[in-house]
């Protein structure tokens, strides 16, 4: 019931959003129809079907409040309540649990670990998703702080790219999935005071995927510095600052590797063989 009745909601938002080459289908209606007969079988009370239009309701408000945003009307913390709230329909899976098990004794627990969860989401969907939204004329977190960050510095953008390059070149996009990190780790947390191992494992790797983003990102910044002969300033020519860079370029290789074990093993050993390759080779001569 979860997997068809979720799927329908995730087609009718492609419909909302008018997602090129997306049409509705029979499929579709089956699945909700589905859905629903599952779903009256499990939940004969109004109990239940109370809650699901009540979180129903809170979508609609939480999508017509992001229409009317704008970026003087916006705040952070604004922004962050909306991005929880478009996944308000999976409390219903709580509220599920809840009935069927006839205990409530996790409800708010559970639904805190899903708001941190679906926030850390939604922020690295947004980064994900940055040129498109700004296409969609879409207010994000991203792009509120790209924003700011232009008003604030006095800085001229005339390109989608050239906001897209500033949203990593600053250090947002950075900043942002670090945020992600602490969400993550937060509900990693709750999880394992519950003793939701797998749910835990799960988080685990996410928050790899974070670091790991974060990595990419610090070797992009640093080739562009290099790269970037245009510049008036040579950020290379003082010692202090070539320090700073190796060192920061070391730190996220570590990071990198601590990260991925088996691809550390691999390209470990894989040196080791050309080296051996190498000595075999001039100790012949």
């Amino acid at each position: 019931a979860s997997y068809l009745y979720f799927n329908t909601l995730i087609s009718f938002d492609k419909l909302i959003d008018k997602d090129e080459g997306y049409n509705i289908s029979y499929e579709f209606i089956f699945h909700f129809q589905e859905a629903v007969r599952i779903l009256e079988s499990l939940f004969p009370s109004e109990i239940f079907w109370k809650q699901l239009y009540s979180h129903f309701q809170q979508l609609y408000v939480i999508n017509t409040e992001e229409k009317k945003l704008s970026q003087e009307s916006a705040s952070e913390n604004i922004l962050e309540e909306l991005a929880k709230g478009k996944s308000i329909m999976v409390y219903s899976i709580i509220d599920a649990l809840t009935i069927l098990s006839q205990n409530n004794k996790y409800t708010e627990q559970l639904k805190k670990i899903l708001d941190l969860i679906h926030l850390a989401f939604q922020i690295r969907d947004d980064i994900n998703d940055f040129k498109q939204d700004i296409s969609k004329n879409q207010l994000t977190l991203p792009i509120y702080k790209i924003n700011s960050f232009i008003k604030e510095k006095n800085i001229e953008v005339k390109s989608t790219k050239e906001l897209y390059n500033l949203l990593y070149g600053s250090g947002i996009a950075s900043q942002l999935i670090g945020k992600s990190i602490s969400l993550y780790l937060e509900a990693q947390t709750l999880s394992k005071t519950l003793q939701l191992d797998q749910l835990s494992q799960f988080l685990e790797t996410e928050i790899k995927d974070c670091n790991n983003q974060l990595y990419e990102i610090e070797l992009i910044k640093i080739k562009s510095l290099q790269s970037n002969k245009k510049s008036n300033v040579n950020l290379f020519a003082e010692p202090q600052n070539q320090k700073d860079i190796i060192e920061k370029s070391l730190k996220t290789t570590y990071l990198f590797f601590e990260n991925n074990i088996v691809f550390t093993a691999v390209f470990i050993s894989r040196l080791l063989l050309i080296k051996i390759c190498s000595l075999t080779y001039f100790s012949k001569d």
